[in-house]
């Protein structure tokens, strides 16, 4: 201090004595300058260095993930067979046909679409495991065979 009660404080300090960490969106020398921080990325009280939150990415934390990518530093999704990846979890949302945590396996026979749902297939019929779609054995007709 220069003279009582007249300190200039290091990055990241501020009061009187120079004892209060800079809080809240202040940063720098006498927490003077202002963070740029977006989305509930926490802000460096020494350099203003934004460090962002999951699904998010750039100086200011201010850019979405890009498609295929999620989590805190938009890691690479493991989502298969166009899938599409929650950009803040990683989870994958599977496409008609497909299940599994990265959507790699085909629906169970007898199952269909999103979700694997139960076919309404009869009589030994196969049911495509995408659309539901019925083929008969022969012998047998319509919809459900």
């Amino acid at each position: 201090c220069a003279r009582p009660w007249h300190c200039h404080c290091t990055s990241g300090w501020t009061g009187s004595s120079c004892t209060i960490p800079c809080s809240g969106q202040k940063f720098g020398q006498n927490c003077a300058k202002t963070c740029t921080c977006r989305n509930g990325a926490s802000c460096s009280r020494f350099t203003g260095t934004c460090t962002c939150t999951a699904g998010w990415r750039g100086t200011s934390c201010d850019q979405q993930c890009p498609s295929s990518t999620y989590g805190v530093g938009c890691r690479q999704c493991s989502c298969k067979n166009g899938a599409s990846c929650n950009r803040f979890t990683g989870t994958c949302t599977c496409t008609a046909g497909w299940r599994g945590t990265s959507c790699d396996q085909l629906c169970s026979s007898g199952t269909y679409g999103v979700g694997c749902r139960q076919c309404s297939c009869k009589n030994g019929a196969l049911c495509n495991p995408v659309t539901g779609t019925c083929t008969c054995t022969p012998g047998w007709k319509g919809t459900s065979c």
